[in-house]
C-alpha cells in the first residue's frame, strides 16, 4: 500500500512540475517584482550581493545554477530554483498530511489546493527567494511532526540544524522560533541540551557564518555590489534588514487592519472561501492532537501577523508561510468531514464537491499565470542590439525595473566583457561620476578601468537636465515594437 501510494504521489509531483514548466515565466523579471526578479536572474553569475537581508544561501544556489552547462537562457535556470524547491515544498506538505494521519484523499487535494494558490504558484515559475524559504519550513514542520509520532531524535537534531541554517536564506523564518521552543518544551525539553542537537547547533552557525563571510567579501569584490559591507555596524544593518525596519508599523491598529483586509483580498486566488469553512472544522479537529496544534497555529499566526504589519508594495510573497499552515488546517477539516459518519452517495458527493477547489483554482489562475512574453525581455534585446559595445548606461532613478533590466543585460548576458557598465542606483553621486568622466578623470568600475569616448546612454531625463547644463545632450529614441526614449550626452565641442 505505501509502495503504492509514493508511485502515486510522484507521479501527481510530476504532474505539478509539468504545470509548473508549462507557465514558467518566459524572459527577464516575473510577474509579481519584475526588478527584483531579474536581479536574482543575474546575480549569481557575478556572485554579486543583493539588498538586504543578503540571501547568501539563494545567490550560492543561483550561481551553481547559472553554470549549469544546459543548453537554455539565463533566467530560465534561475527560474527552476524556484520550480526545484517549489516542488520539495509540495512533497513535505503531503508528508506531513500523511504523518498527521490524514487520508491521502484529503492530503491530494489539500496538496493541490496550495500548489495552485496564485501566489506560491507564481513564485514556483519565477525568479525569487520564497519557495526556498517554504521549503525550510515545510521540512522543518515535516521533521518535528516526525520526532513526535516516532520519537525519532535525529530528525529534532536535523530540524534544529534547518531553523538557524535556514536564515542564510530569509529571515522571517525567525518566526518560527517561538513556536518551536514552544512544542520542544511540551514534548522534550532535555532534547535541546543532547549532545548531537548541540553539534548539529554549531555545525548550524559555522554555516552560516561562513556563507555571511562569503557575503561579506562580495560586496566588496564584486561587480554588482548593492552594499558594501565596510565594518560591523554595516553588517548588522544589512543582515537585520536595517533598510526594511521602516516598513514595519505596530505603532497603530490602522495599520494590522489595513494589512489584514489586504490578506483576505488574496483568499479567494489562494485558498477560496469555502475553504475557511473547511478550516474551522480542521482547528478543532486537530486540537485533540495539541502539541502539533500548537506548533502550527502559533506559527501561522505570527506569520499573519508579520505579513499583515510589514508595509511593502510586494507584501504577498510574504502570505505563503501563511497559506502553508492554513491549509494543513483545511486537510484535517477535510478529513473530519470524510470520516462523518454518513452514506457512502453522501460522502462520494462530498468528495466531488471538495475536488472542486483545487479545479477552480487551477482555472481561474492559470490565465494569470500564463504569460507570453516578457515586456523587459523585448525591452533589454532592442537596446542591447542598438548598443553592443562601449557604452555607459544610466536608468532612470526612479525606475527600479530599468535599473535591472540594464544590470540583466549587462552582467547576465554578459556586455561587461564589451566594456558596458551601469551606472544604477546602487551608486552613490551618479551625476558626479558622469561629470568626472566626461571631463576626462579616470574612471575604474571595479576591476575594470573605463575607455575614453564610451558612448553614454541616459534614460534618466532629470540627470539629462541637470548635465545639459555643462555638456551636449540630444534626446533620441530607439523604435521597435516598443519606442525607447533616452538621451546621448557628450563632451561640447
Amino acid at each position: 500500500m505505501k509502495i503504492k501510494e509514493n508511485l502515486i504521489f510522484s507521479l501527481f509531483l510530476f504532474f505539478f512540475f509539468t504545470i509548473y514548466l508549462i507557465t514558467l515565466f518566459p524572459g527577464p523579471g516575473g510577474r509579481v517584482n519584475a526588478g527584483d526578479s531579474m536581479k536574482w536572474q543575474f546575480i549569481g553569475k557575478v556572485l554579486g550581493t543583493p539588498h538586504p537581508t543578503g540571501y547568501p544561501l539563494f545567490i550560492l544556489l543561483s550561481a551553481i545554477f547559472s553554470r549549469i552547462p544546459l543548453p537554455i537562457p539565463l533566467f530560465t535556470k534561475i527560474n527552476l530554483i524556484s520550480t526545484f524547491f517549489a516542488i520539495l515544498t509540495l512533497f513535505f506538505l503531503f508528508k506531513t498530511l500523511r504523518l498527521l494521519s490524514l487520508n491521502i484523499f484529503s492530503s491530494f487535494v489539500v496538496t493541490s489546493i496550495f500548489a495552485f494558490g496564485k501566489i506560491f504558484w507564481s513564485q514556483a515559475t519565477e525568479a525569487e527567494v520564497y519557495t526556498l524559504n517554504s521549503f525550510f519550513i515545510s521540512l522543518i514542520i515535516y521533521l518535528l511532526i516526525l520526532w513526535k509520532i516516532k520519537g525519532d531524535e535525529r530528525a529534532f537534531s536535523l530540524s534544529f540544524f534547518l531553523t538557524i541554517f535556514s536564515l542564510s536564506n530569509h529571515i522571517t523564518i525567525l518566526l518560527l522560533f517561538p513556536p518551536i521552543l514552544i512544542f520542544t518544551l511540551l514534548l522534550s525539553p532535555k532534547s535541546l541540551f543532547k549532545k548531537r542537537t548541540i553539534y548539529f547547533l554549531a555545525l548550524s552557525l559555522l554555516l552560516l557564518i561562513a556563507l555571511y563571510t562569503f557575503l561579506i567579501w562580495r560586496s566588496n569584490a564584486s561587480i554588482y555590489s548593492e552594499f558594501t559591507i565596510k565594518n560591523p555596524g554595516d553588517f548588522v544593518h544589512f543582515i537585520s534588514g536595517g533598510a526594511w525596519k521602516r516598513s514595519l508599523d505596530f505603532s497603530h491598529l490602522s495599520s494590522l487592519k489595513t494589512g489584514i483586509i489586504k490578506f483576505i483580498s488574496t483568499i479567494p486566488s489562494n485558498i477560496t472561501f469555502p475553504s475557511l469553512i473547511i478550516l474551522f472544522f480542521g482547528i478543532f479537529s486537530l486540537l485533540k492532537d495539541l502539541k502539533a496544534f500548537l506548533l502550527i497555529f502559533l506559527s501561522n499566526l505570527l506569520f499573519l501577523f508579520f505579513s499583515s504589519v510589514y508595509l511593502i508594495r510586494d507584501v504577498e510573497v510574504n502570505y505563503i508561510p501563511v497559506y502553508f499552515f492554513m491549509v494543513i488546517f483545511i486537510a484535517s477539516g477535510m478529513n473530519f468531514l470524510l470520516e462523518l459518519k454518513s452514506s457512502k452517495f453522501l460522502k462520494t458527493l462530498t468528495a466531488l464537491a471538495l475536488l472542486t477547489l483545487p479545479t477552480s483554482l487551477f482555472i481561474s489562475n492559470y490565465r494569470e499565470i500564463k504569460v507570453e512574453e516578457s515586456s523587459w525581455g523585448e525591452w533589454i534585446k532592442i537596446v542591447f542590439s542598438n548598443f553592443k559595445r562601449d557604452t555607459i548606461f544610466i536608468p532612470d532613478y526612479i525606475n527600479y525595473d530599468q535599473d535591472m533590466a540594464l544590470c540583466y543585460g549587462v552582467f547576465g548576458l554578459d556586455f561587461i566583457k564589451k566594456n558596458n557598465i551601469v551606472i544604477g542606483e546602487h551608486f552613490e553621486e551618479r551625476e558626479k561620476i558622469i561629470e568626472d568622466y566626461l571631463e576626462g578623470k579616470e574612471f575604474f568600475f571595479k576591476r575594470f578601468r573605463l575607455d575614453k569616448d564610451m558612448k553614454i546612454v541616459c534614460f534618466d531625463g532629470g540627470i539629462a537636465m541637470k548635465l545639459s547644463e555643462r555638456f551636449r545632450v540630444e534626446k533620441r529614441a530607439l523604435s521597435d515594437k516598443i519606442e525607447i526614449p533616452y538621451f546621448r550626452i557628450m563632451k561640447k565641442n
